[in-house]
């Protein structure tokens, strides 16, 4: 994405703030919310609103809707109810697309002949989580916004690795996924621990078969995973205080502090001691120690530890502790002998922690540009939730949302309040919005005719990023991030996303979008003559997206407003005057429907001069209908691609 381009989306921005920029100092006190604050909380805590959950939202307010979110029923809950893990969905979705597959061979699930389709399944059961199942009996998979919501979060801090070699085993992702979304609002040293063992991890960052010091070969434990998990998955790389700032007298309580050198927050020593713990792990039924060959094995099921290959020092005459950021642990310590529980534990009491999750955390879901006390205040739930408890993440996510910073007006904290949506998050949020459902009909890799599954085979592909697929232990964009533009250098702002916000990201969001409203709009199928069911059969596993959409209210918003009777004759369309008068009624229509608030009046007005004068120009001769499908089309497609769209306040 060009210099220009980055300056237009801060212009909007800016042209939106016209109120006064005095921050608020308490969240609104007013129990009875607007649409438009109901509306900007779901879009910092979901995957964006739908009405219903407005109005359950403004039935509940804040604190109610996050406790019963924090207290909702999981999929980690209960192996019997309506809610499936990731995994138990992919699982459930590859046996139905390809019933004719050994998936149980080995007597684990794609143990033989790995699939590469399961790596679609499991994007479609992540869908789910995303968009809410529509499959009889999973109705429940999604309800739980929250939790899947910030479980993203988490995976573009914990990431995922993508190595050559497993890219058939999408289930590996599935079960990283789930440990994710199973702790996104617990326990983070439950969380880091179960990311430790997980397979994926293992196999990408190196920790599987990583065996002790062996004086005759010279080898040494492996690294990259010690690395790892203190410089992105806990304490970052240079000593914080609470509020974030650097580190530089010793007492992370005490901020600002004088200079401005940074304090290194591990070194090299620390890592080659953490490298010592992670020895003796691999993967379950390996045919020995460090087998390179994967292929075949249970990718679902954490590595197992054996003591055997594991660190002790004994060859080199060592003390049997590992020093671990001037803590000492014991190799051996912990109920499986393995010293993790213990490592694990210096990682949770480094006043680092605190202050580097919940920066990642507000930066992810509310703003870009935190202020200090925002992120001490997060962080300090961290610490304590109030109980006593630490490394309480839903404390965290409940500080980050109901704070001060995050529930003030939008316009409060001026132009550098806010972020650029993601691209996945901006098409998801857009989905949701349009109630999207998935597209019936069509035809699995095994020939079977599917229902109720959503299929984005290639999403990585249109937008440059997708759930759990990076490819780099440093996620897709870094998370200090400052675009190469004179507004962003000179005012040190942080737009990460706007990394990946390129040429071909906004033309791949602007082709979906395009795509889904033109292609697979309900109304636009009906047109045809056929149903939605005979449509889909057109399609294969091929082909993506396939979701469906309806723009059937935005249609009978416009049609009334246009002459009075919504019977589908768009009779009144020709009438510059009454065109004019409906393109604006739909406009409102859409604008509190995907911004929570009318359009200003900028936006408004070129939206209207577009959709009157260019959205319905192909339209044939006397197709009122066709030329007001395509003026609703246009007009979700302009936007969606907008920057009071894209730029999330």
């Amino acid at each position: 994405m060009g210099i220009g381009l980055l300056s237009l989306l801060l212009a909007f921005a800016q042209s939106s703030n016209s109120q006064a920029r005095t921050p608020a100092t308490q969240p609104p006190s007013d129990p009875e919310l607007s649409i438009e604050e109901a509306h900007r909380f779901l879009t910092q805590a979901s995957f964006g609103p739908r009405p219903a959950d407005i109005a359950t939202l403004q039935a509940l307010g804040f604190e109610a809707w996050l406790d019963a979110q924090l207290q909702a029923p999981s999929a980690y809950d209960s192996p019997t109810d309506g809610h499936l893990t990731h995994l138990e969905r992919t699982i459930e979705i590859a046996e139905l697309a390809e019933p004719g597959t050994a998936w149980w061979t080995n007597g684990f699930f794609n143990g033989w002949k790995p699939s590469q389709h399961v790596h679609a399944y499991q994007f479609a059961a992540y869908l789910d989580n995303v968009l809410g199942s529509t499959a009889p009996g999973r109705e429940a998979i999604g309800s739980d916004q929250l939790r899947q919501r910030v479980a993203y979060a988490w995976s573009e801090l914990i990431i995922h690795p993508v190595v050559l070699g497993y890219e058939s085993h999408g289930e590996t992702m599935a079960q990283f996924a789930d440990i994710l979304a199973k702790y996104a609002l617990g326990d983070f040293r439950a969380m880091l621990t179960e990311v430790s063992k997980s397979p994926g991890m293992g196999v990408g960052l190196s920790s599987h078969g990583n065996a002790k010091r062996d004086l005759v070969t010279g080898q040494r434990p492996d690294e990259n995973y010690a690395r790892e998990i203190m410089q992105l998955f806990s304490i970052g790389l240079v000593e914080l205080n609470l509020d974030g700032s650097p580190n530089r007298d010793g007492d992370s309580h005490t901020y600002p502090d004088a200079g401005t050198g940074t304090v290194p927050s591990y070194d090299q020593a620390d890592v080659v001691e953490f490298a010592k713990i992670m020895t003796g792990w691999d993967l379950v039924g390996v045919d020995y120690f460090g087998a390179p060959n994967i292929l075949g094995l249970n990718m679902t099921l954490p590595m197992e530890f054996t003591a055997a290959f594991h660190e002790d020092e004994v060859a080199e005459g060592g003390d049997g502790f590992a020093e671990i950021l001037g803590v000492s642990v014991g190799l051996n310590s912990g109920a499986d002998g393995s010293g993790l529980d213990a490592a694990i534990d210096v990682l949770m009491n480094h006043p680092n922690t605190a202050p580097f999750l919940a920066k990642h955390l507000i930066t992810n879901l509310v703003t870009g540009n935190p202020r200090p006390e925002y992120i001490a205040r997060v962080a300090a739930k961290f610490e304590d939730d109030g109980n006593g408890v630490r490394g309480n993440l839903g404390a965290m996510v409940r500080q980050a949302l109901l704070d001060q910073d995050a529930r003030a007006s939008q316009f409060s904290y001026g132009d550098e309040f806010g972020l650029v949506k993601e691209p996945f998050l901006a098409f998801m949020q857009m989905l949701r919005a349009a109630e999207a459902k998935p597209l019936p009909g069509w035809m699995s890799p095994g020939g079977v005719v599917m229902h109720d599954v959503y299929w984005f085979a290639n999403c990585r592909r249109f937008l440059l990023q997708a759930p759990v697929r990076s490819p780099s232990p440093f996620n897709f964009f870094h998370p200090d991030f400052i675009p190469a533009d004179e507004e962003f250098v000179n005012r040190e702002l942080r737009a990460p996303s706007l990394q990946i916000q390129t040429g071909e990201s906004l033309i791949g969001l602007d082709s979906l979008v395009a795509e889904v409203t033109r292609v697979f709009e309900r109304n636009s199928i009906l047109a045809q003559g056929i149903t939605v069911e005979q449509f889909g059969a057109n399609y294969d596993y091929t082909t993506a997206p396939l979701y469906l959409v309806d723009l059937s209210e935005e249609l009978e918003v416009f049609e009334l407003a246009l002459d009075g009777i919504a019977n589908g004759d768009f009779l009144n369309i020709d009438v510059e005057s009454e065109k004019r008068r409906a393109v604006r009624a739909m406009l409102r229509r859409l604008g509190k429907k995907y911004l929570g608030r009318e359009l200003p009046d900028t936006a408004m007005s070129a939206m209207t001069h577009y959709l009157m004068f260019a959205a319905g120009a192909n339209a044939s001769a006397g197709m009122n209908a066709e030329e007001a499908r395509k003026v609703a089309r246009e007009a979700v497609r302009m936007l969606v691609n907008s920057p009071i769209y894209r730029i999330q306040k």
